[in-house]
């Protein structure tokens, strides 16, 4: 049986709510601001059709100047989490109105068309060909795709692919997670292709909120990545917990080692306790004390 898809979709957003609630006594922007505005970086303020306003950080904190690695993680997190609960909030503010729309079409047995046209959008951005006469089937194949990533895995994952931020991909190019692109120019030529593989350079972003949107994105649409969004729908059906190290489970593809990377990302997770409580959290990720640029 299909979940009630109205219940489902308040519990979701009370969750994700109560999730951004505590990030925000963690890492509060007016904090976030401070902490960035000393290590020089700048905000601007962005309009989005689907928000009122976005924050996008243009280029990184020179990580590596960091001497000691405890304080570099904690600013590499202070940094990174809050940007992906805010891209988490407009995702299940889209998952709320994906279930008040399916409930609406097993209550009335037909949507207008602001309704069907968010619905094909919806199906572009999560790449899901929206069918103009839907079926249960697809609203359940579309919720499993629009749906959170926990801020613990979209760290963890960003911490092993530029170690913590330092690596001259995300400092050059703001790619934090090894993205990919395949068509000649799209971006930075890496230097040891192996000549086996087919051509790709690794993409480049305006800014790091741009390739955190990109590897959220690309989780939640990518075939390749079933076995997440496979995992996610049945923890989200039980009830319980979502967090990092469950949903690492499916990114067996996501890199050539395989289960070795899967281990590796639930290594970072679980020694720096990104699964953890919040108070853990508000102790070791807020605000840290960062020294001056060396």
């Amino acid at each position: 049986m299909l979940p009630n898809p109205s219940k489902t979709a308040r519990v979701r957003t009370a969750r994700g709510r109560a999730a951004r609630q505590r990030l925000r006594r963690i890492t509060p922007w007016a904090g976030l601001l401070a902490f960035l505005a000393a290590t020089g970086i700048g905000f601007d303020s962005i309009t989005h059709p689907s928000l009122r306003s976005e924050w996008v950080v243009y280029g990184l904190p020179d990580f590596s100047a960091y001497e000691d690695a405890g304080v570099r993680k904690q600013a590499f997190i202070a940094f990174l989490a809050p940007q992906v609960e805010e891209i988490n909030e407009r995702i299940l503010q889209q998952r709320q109105r994906l279930f008040t729309i399916w409930q609406n079409e097993t209550e009335e047995g037909s949507l207008p068309e602001p309704d069907q046209r968010f619905l094909r959008h919806l199906g572009k951005e999560y790449r899901y060909e929206w069918p103009s006469q839907p079926q249960e089937a697809d609203f359940q194949a579309l919720a499993e795709r629009v749906d959170a990533i926990p801020y613990s895995l979209a760290i963890a994952q960003a911490a092993l692919e530029t170690g913590w931020g330092t690596s001259s991909l995300a400092r050059q190019d703001n790619n934090l997670y090894g993205m990919l692109c395949y068509d000649p120019g799209c971006g930075t030529m890496p230097t040891n292709r192996p000549p086996h593989l087919p051509y790709y350079e690794y993409a480049t972003y305006h800014s790091p909120s741009a390739s955190l949107r990109a590897y959220i994105r690309n989780l939640n649409s990518n075939p390749v990545y079933q076995e997440l969004r496979d995992i996610r729908a049945q923890l989200r059906e039980a009830g319980r917990e979502m967090t990092g190290h469950a949903l690492a489970a499916g990114l067996e593809g996501y890199s050539d080692e395989g289960d070795l990377y899967i281990t590796k990302v639930r290594d970072i997770i679980r020694q720096n306790q990104l699964d953890a409580d919040p108070d853990y959290l508000a102790r070791n990720s807020g605000e840290p004390e960062i020294p001056p640029p060396s």
